[in-house]
């Protein structure tokens, strides 16, 4: 199914000069048995823009060129390791409080 857009949807500045735009960019197929996506995202995974990292991937992003998307079912699938595990727990009160 298709979904109407217009010339400026994903990129509002094309061939203007910008100061902001939408940043996150993603296109997921969902036709198969599992949904495939590919995507970019500009400002770096910190989004913090004095990193020396933040504008990674800016010329892709301008470009439109996209990146698969890894979909893994289990932490331990994920494609080059986990650096960090982040557990959250839900706190308890003690009987005292």
């Amino acid at each position: 199914m298709s979904y109407p857009g217009y010339d400026a949807t994903l990129s509002p500045a094309s061939g203007d000069t910008a100061t902001h735009s939408a940043a996150w960019r993603m296109v997921v197929d969902f036709s198969g048995e599992r949904p495939t996506g590919r995507g970019i995202y500009p400002g770096g995974q910190s989004g913090d823009p004095f990193s020396s990292l933040y504008d990674l991937h800016l010329k892709n992003y301008v470009r439109f060129k996209y990146y698969d998307l890894d979909k893994p079912r289990r932490p331990d699938s994920l494609a080059g390791g986990a650096l960090a595990r982040l557990e959250l727990r839900p706190a308890t009160q003690d009987a005292g409080e």
